[in-house]
């Protein structure tokens, strides 16, 4: 399984003991995910509260709410939203960013190498997840949400059942899954509350580099191993 949650739900739809089902995150890999430091000025955003998203465009993982909660802060923050990727809902998001005549506050950034991906988490203020609400979305922990905090930057996250059982609200900051008005008001929280976001990022550093990283999760899927071997 992929996280707890998602164990939860394998042993309660089969009849299995819970000590067979093992949980191995989907944890990056350091010793290729190397960070890479910039400057925002570098990139244009130099006095610019960035907020970055990073993966497949997908309707399911909610980046027209952070387009919708950004129109509603960008005239009491100097907000900037950076999307980094590609997908089949990219044509969507950018017609919503024409319509609503965001294109100063929304930059999509497209696919980039691992290299200038790391340069863009390295300036920004907060990094985003948004995934809806959806069956799939609840059982999963992405693999951006690792990289942003390796990178140690704060994570503003929809409130799903995989990702909060695996970091707490002491950790990272939830917002309700799809609710616009909500994630502008963290957004805003988040800016207003620098010491109490920075005291978040490092809790949530120290709970990744005591359960979660890569040589973790080696080591458990040795044990799984082992544990078939044992049972033939």
């Amino acid at each position: 399984c992929t996280n707890n949650y998602d164990k939860e739900i394998v042993l309660s739809r089969n009849n299995i003991e819970p000590e067979k089902v093992f949980v191995m995150y989907n944890s990056p890999d350091e010793d290729i995910l190397t960070i890479n430091q910039s400057e925002k000025k570098r990139y244009g955003l130099e006095g610019k509260y960035i907020i970055t998203f990073e993966g497949w465009l997908l309707e399911r993982r909610g980046v027209h709410t952070v387009i919708e909660a950004i129109e509603k802060v960008k005239d009491q923050i100097p907000v900037v939203f950076v999307i980094l990727g590609d997908g089949p809902y990219l044509g969507a998001l950018m017609d919503i960013v024409e319509k609503k005549n965001l294109s100063d506050y929304i930059l999509f950034r497209g696919w980039v190498d691992f290299k200038t991906l790391s340069e863009n988490i390295s300036i920004s203020d907060v990094c985003i997840i948004p995934f809806l609400d959806t069956d799939v979305n609840r059982r999963g922990v992405p693999n951006k949400l690792f990289e942003y905090i390796i990178h140690e930057k704060p994570v503003l996250s929809s409130n799903l059942k995989g990702i909060a059982s695996t970091f707490s609200d002491r950790e990272i900051t939830f917002f309700k899954p799809g609710n616009a008005d909500h994630l502008a008001d963290q957004i805003l929280w988040c800016y207003h509350n620098p010491e109490q976001l920075e005291a978040k990022t490092i809790a949530a550093k120290q709970r990744y580099y005591t359960e979660y990283t890569w040589e973790k999760m080696e080591q458990e899927l040795y044990r799984c191993y082992d544990s078939l071997i044992g049972s033939v």
